[in-house]
């Protein structure tokens, strides 16, 4: 029971990390739109 509490909450982490990463990726790309603009 603990154990899969565990696994969840270390799949929850992976998945904030990524969108945090996509996130960022997507401002870096708008920042370089406007600084082309």
């Amino acid at each position: 029971r603990c154990a899969e509490l565990e696994k969840e909450v270390a799949t929850l982490k992976e998945k904030i990390h990524h969108l945090d990463d996509m996130l960022k990726c997507q401002q870096r790309k708008v920042r370089h739109m406007i600084e082309q603009a």
